[in-house]
């Protein structure tokens, strides 16, 4: 399919937490669910021994989340994100937890009925300020970090959408959405509701706050009151809502408060978003002055510490697949340079994400593989070195404003993500602030290791492997492949398993589990990433069927029992894969395309000729339909689970029924179960508990985990 570079919608906009899902043999009925939780099943290994027995799907999914870490401007005090499933209420809650480094780390937010988002520090260091909806749509609060009572700073009809702290400490920048224009709502009084398709073009803007005279009003409302004004205006200037990485807004404030530098479009729409353009908005006249020019994507604009130059990432669309380039321009306008850098140590992908600039230098993700690390780039030798220490992949991280405090999240195959803090100018070890892991310390252990096998274009692909305790070389045991999304994610090796399928419960079961980073994941460098071009479901479907040839060949996996899942582009990859070949024992297909035409025509992601196919399915038919899983079914498939939510715009829920339809329509054996009020990701604890203990069903039927024929050395 021609979908552009995956979208990662702004965390905190369209917060469906985490990817993940499930599916039951026979029922949905909450007397499985319990039965399964009670007793997990135990599995056989080499000489018929047991795994010990592992942790429910309750227990895995009421681990902590660790996350969003926020550095105070003086390095002093760190602000992190935990979330939690509050089983009761069916909803996942997110509050801020305050370690100041000198006492017990507090609980800072308490959201009755929802959760907090979004923390930022105020700039003295006394207060942070957050997005929580208290019963008033999304809206800003001020919290002291003294404990005091919180301060309501917005009230915005319907909400808003993001904010910023000026470094004067006076101010918050708003990002509002944009109401629809009046003479819509006038010709639905006169003519009923219809929609136009393309008519109403969403954009979001620009709006300045002054923080006291908000409170002063007990929350300032920007169409009723003085302590607001408004920055943007008009088509063309409709600030982007999301980056490419999700790492960093779409604006950014200036040393001085006096200028904001923002990415806009046409619109809010992703294929308008995609060609987008930076601008600085004058915060005292509201004069706009162009900063970058043409059809490339522009985005994550951030200004240098003196305020002089301005920092940005630029994707060019028409090599989209190739490294992410960054840009600096002054501030006063000129021709955006790229920025040359060279590395003291090697990474294997030069794709870089921005987090941000201090004194210290430029600091941005890179990834060598399944490793992740944040690099600094000095401004002034362009030389690029590692910042954060070896042996924990960093998910997130945030500095302090001289840059020489840094709070990440760090993971690696033995723990659970946890928050670090480290300061760079004094060598010291990586201080540990949560404890995530305490959840997790009666576990059984399992074996992580990364393995890599040739495609048959003598393509080499890596992948992570997980097995029980105790399985050796000699032992043969099922083997379920899992595939990511994207398809430029990565999959990283990680001890809790806790977003779209029961792997730890498959793990208890005996099975090995493999994650392959096929072509097109990131992390291998833009030629890896540009494999698939042109040749999308085939091309990453080969590296799958080398995995599964190499396990079998090796002993290590029994051919008539191999299993396939995938959510998203993974869930795509499934159901090529399991279509396309006579490799499977049974498949989950999670939120997948099934024909590229008709989710060309039905997704809401944004599609363009630029994309993997380079065409459309109108002047290339032949080619969109080979890139098909549905062109593919014959009715021989292996037993198939469906799941999808009903709301999905990613992936609409067409999809899903046409592959049902087809398969039974052939006389395979297949179940489609379709997730009410349900959108690409599933956010709800109950539905996502019911999702994984479906899939934790359906394989334990067909692919019969605990069959003592599938335990090597068992009678």
């Amino acid at each position: 399919m021609s979908t552009l570079p995956k979208q990662r919608i702004i965390q905190n906009k369209v917060r469906d937490v985490y990817a993940r899902l499930a599916f039951c043999t026979f029922c949905l009925g909450l007397s499985s669910i319990a039965a399964a939780q009670a007793s997990p099943p135990r599995a056989c290994v080499a000489g018929g021994d047991q795994v010990l027995q592992g942790p429910d799907i309750t227990e895995v999914l009421s681990v902590p989340q660790i996350g969003t870490p926020r550095v105070s401007h003086d390095g002093s005090a760190v602000l992190y994100s935990v979330t939690t499933p509050d089983w009761n209420a069916n909803d996942f809650d997110t509050e801020f937890f305050l370690s100041t480094g000198n006492g017990p780390v507090v609980q800072a937010t308490n959201t009755l009925g929802g959760p907090s988002s979004n923390a930022q520090w105020a700039t003295g260091g006394d207060a942070f300020f957050y997005i929580a909806d208290r019963g008033q749509g999304m809206q800003i609060y001020r919290a002291p970090v003294s404990g005091a009572e919180h301060d309501q700073v917005t009230a915005i009809p319907g909400g808003l959408l993001d904010f910023a702290v000026s470094p004067n400490g006076d101010e918050l920048a708003l990002l509002l959405a944009e109401a629809p224009a009046p003479e819509l709502a006038a010709r639905a009084a006169e003519m009923g509701r219809f929609t136009i398709v393309g008519e109403h073009r969403p954009s979001a803007h620009l709006w300045l706050l002054d923080i006291e005279a908000a409170i002063a009003e007990g929350g300032a409302n920007p169409f009723d009151s003085k302590a607001v004004r408004r920055l943007t205006v008009g088509s063309g200037s409709s600030v982007t809502l999301f980056s490419e990485a999700g790492i960093r807004q779409n604006f950014s404030i200036s040393p001085d408060g006096n200028e904001i530098a923002f990415a806009h479009a046409e619109s809010a729409m992703i294929l308008d978003t995609i060609r987008s353009n930076i601008s600085v908005v004058d915060t005292r006249t509201g004069e706009i002055r162009p900063i970058s020019f043409g059809v490339d994507w522009d985005e994550t604009p951030v200004f240098s510490p003196d305020g002089e130059e301005i920092l940005f990432g630029r994707t060019v669309i028409s090599d989209w697949l190739d490294d992410k380039a960054l840009m600096i321009v002054p501030s006063e306008g000129g021709q955006p340079q790229r920025l040359e850098f060279t590395f003291n140590d090697g990474v294997a992908d030069t794709q870089p994400l921005l987090i941000g600039w201090s004194e210290q230098g430029i600091d941005a993700f890179f990834l060598d593989g399944v490793d992740r690390q944040v690099f600094r780039i000095d401004r002034e030798t362009a030389r690029v070195s590692r910042v954060t220490p070896q042996g924990l992949r960093v998910m997130e991280a945030d500095f302090s404003a001289d840059g020489n405090t840094v709070a990440f999240v760090g993971l690696d195959a033995e723990t659970a993500p946890e928050l670090y803090r480290v300061s760079l100018d004094a060598l010291a070890a990586p201080e540990r602030l949560s404890d995530v892991a305490a959840a997790m310390r009666n576990w059984p252990h399992h074996d992580v290791t990364i393995t890599s096998w040739l495609a048959d274009d003598d393509v080499r692909v890596e992948g992570v492997l997980y097995e029980p305790a105790g399985l050796t070389d000699a032992d043969v045991a099922p083997l379920i492949i899992v595939l990511h999304g994207g398809p430029r994610d990565v999959e990283f090796p990680r001890r809790l398993h806790n977003q779209l399928y029961p792997v730890e419960q498959w793990l208890s079961q005996g099975a090995r589990v493999l994650f392959p980073n096929y072509r097109g994941s990131t992390g291998y460098g833009a030629a890896f990433r540009q494999l698939i071009v042109g040749d999308i479901g085939r091309a990453e479907t080969r590296d799958v069927v080398a995995a599964v040839e190499s396990f079998v060949s090796s002993g290590l996996a029994a051919e008539d029992a191999i299993g396939i899942v995938g959510h998203s582009w993974g869930g795509y990859i499934a159901a090529f894969s399991m279509a396309s070949t006579d490799l499977f024992s049974v498949a989950s297909i999670g939120s997948g395309i099934i024909d590229n035409r008709v989710n060309y025509a039905l997704s809401t992601v944004g599609v363009a000729e630029e994309g993997y196919l380079e065409s459309l399915p109108w002047t290339s038919p032949d080619l969109w339909s080979a890139a098909s899983p549905i062109s593919y079914v014959t009715g021989d498939e292996a037993p198939t689970l469906i799941q999808h939510g009903t709301n999905d715009v990613v992936v609409p829920p067409a999809n899903a029924q046409m592959l049902y339809a087809a398969l039974t329509d052939l006389g395979a054996e297949a179940r489609l179960v379709l997730f009410d009020d349900t959108g690409h990701y599933v956010s709800r604890p109950m539905e996502l508990r019911t999702w994984m203990q479906q899939n934790l069903d359906w394989f334990a039927t067909y692919l019969c985990l605990d069959c003592p024929e599938n335990c090597s050395g068992a009678e």
